[in-house]
């Protein structure tokens, strides 16, 4: 059986082995508020190792333009402290091939077998004016401001397990009572 945080079922999202980059999830695109508390609770059975990406949560402005550095892509991704336990870092990729890391490496790592509360407060902005709050379990692990998060393209909202080069495979995550609030939930 699959846990369940709330209500009768949870979304199990799985990628076969982890390697190469793989995809499992959920988009919203379009009819986003330019300020709001994206959140969801997640689920990880076990401690993986992660040598490339996992992404739990991804922002993108998605405008449509064949140029890569058009998109303003940010998000929550795992990666191992020197402890070797999960954190969560919040991470920006503009242009495509180059990502600017915000390290939680002082903050709480992820636990295993229970759910943990994930919720960020994006604010949509150009140069200098957009902001990334992101809280874990009530405690703000990164608050960045003056940044940019995106165009005046649709905001893409992902729910996704993506990644490359994790292991041990499967890498298994469950995702449960994801909302979109003008307000904290927590």
């Amino acid at each position: 059986t699959s846990p369940v945080h709330g209500g009768a079922r949870a979304l199990r999202l799985s990628l076969p082995d982890g390697t190469p980059q793989q995809h499992a999830g959920l988009v919203r695109q379009g009819g986003l508020p330019d300020d709001a508390h994206y959140s969801m609770f997640v689920w990880l059975p076990r401690v993986h190792t992660v040598r490339t990406f996992w992404h739990l949560l991804q922002f993108r402005s998605a405008t449509g333009d064949p140029r890569p550095e058009a998109d303003v892509h940010w998000a929550l991704e795992v990666q191992n402290g020197v402890d070797g336990q999960m954190r969560i870092d919040l991470v920006q990729q503009r242009p495509v091939s180059r990502w600017m890391r915000f390290s939680g490496e002082s903050g709480p790592p992820l636990p295993v077998g229970r759910w943990v509360h994930l919720e960020v407060r994006f604010v949509r902005g150009g140069p200098g004016a957009g902001a990334v709050t992101v809280w874990q379990d009530g405690a703000r692990i990164h608050d960045v401001r003056a940044v940019e998060t995106g165009t005046s393209a649709p905001l893409q909202w992902f729910v996704a397990s993506i990644g490359e080069n994790v292991s041990p495979g499967p890498v298994d995550m469950f995702v449960d009572d994801v909302t979109v609030s003008a307000v904290r939930l927590r």
